[in-house]
């Protein structure tokens, strides 16, 4: 199977997942791949830096944070790129869309 994305990428969830709006527009962080239970549909475990509604652990191994763990399908997802620039001696991260 082909993923657009691997464990250890920065994306943004993009959409509604299993209706939980509260992550739409969250960071986090893929920490597992697999197939739903429920759907039988790929999903991307991430791991958010802040705790969320309804959030669980990843139900992986090793878990992620218990509470800040959301299963999301592709779709709903996109890479988050960061660039690090250094202005004055002050290091700065700067997402794709930002002006300098």
């Amino acid at each position: 199977m082909i993923y657009k994305f691997k464990k250890g990428n920065r994306v943004r969830c993009i959409a509604l997942q299993d209706n939980n709006q509260e992550i739409i527009g969250k960071v986090g962080v893929i920490i597992q791949i697999g197939i739903s239970s429920c759907s039988g549909k790929q999903v991307y475990v991430v791991e958010f830096v802040d705790k969320i509604p309804r959030g669980h652990n990843g139900h992986c191994l090793p878990p992620g944070k218990d509470g800040h763990c959301w299963n999301i399908i592709e779709v709903n997802l996109e890479l988050e790129e960061s660039k690090i620039i250094e202005v004055y001696g002050i290091v700065k991260f700067l997402k794709q869309y930002d002006k300098v």
